[in-house]
């Protein structure tokens, strides 16, 4: 899986987000700071990856470095005390697809997507023993949504279900 990964499917990715030990599988680079950090991330650009960010959750600094063209970016932000989190990867991969998705830059969905994280990490809540969930809701108990941006139309139809007008 790892030769397929690391062969094939780099350079068929518009972005990828391996943490610090999925970089150093992919790269056989030990990683234990920002500068190792930086050679994981040229080193899979130079394995095909269009662009990188490398995950630095697993050092003590919550430093992340984005790679691309060229061009390396620290993303920073401050280190959330909450042991044994669950799910932060796919959070931050998934945040990052919709905020590309819906147009911003990398640097921009990036820079969102690490914020999103740290926030959903900040709110996680214990629940049961094991490992702690993200609070993906948190936003909706800081902003409530405006009302009726989210309301259906009187006839019950969403919009993009409309007949088409002949």
């Amino acid at each position: 899986g790892i030769k397929f990964v690391s062969t094939e499917l780099l350079k068929r990715a518009s972005v990828i987000t391996p943490n610090i030990p999925e970089a150093e599988v992919l790269t056989g680079v030990t990683i234990k700071d920002l500068a190792d950090m930086e050679a994981a991330a040229r080193r899979l650009g130079e394995m095909g990856a269009h662009a990188v960010v490398v995950k630095g959750g697993h050092l003590d600094r919550a430093v992340d470095i984005l790679f691309e063209g060229g061009e390396m970016i620290h993303l920073a932000a401050d280190k959330v005390k909450v042991e044994n989190t669950h799910g932060t990867g796919c959070a931050f991969s998934s945040a990052l697809t919709a905020q590309l998705a819906s147009g911003r830059s990398l640097f921009e969905a990036a820079a969102l997507a690490k914020t999103y994280v740290t926030m959903a990490i900040e709110k996680g809540y214990p629940i049961g023993k094991g490992r702690v969930p993200l609070d993906h809701f948190y936003r909706q108990r800081i902003e409530p949504p405006p009302r009726g941006i989210h309301e259906v139309p009187q006839h019950g139809l969403h919009p993009a279900a409309e007949p088409a007008a002949h």
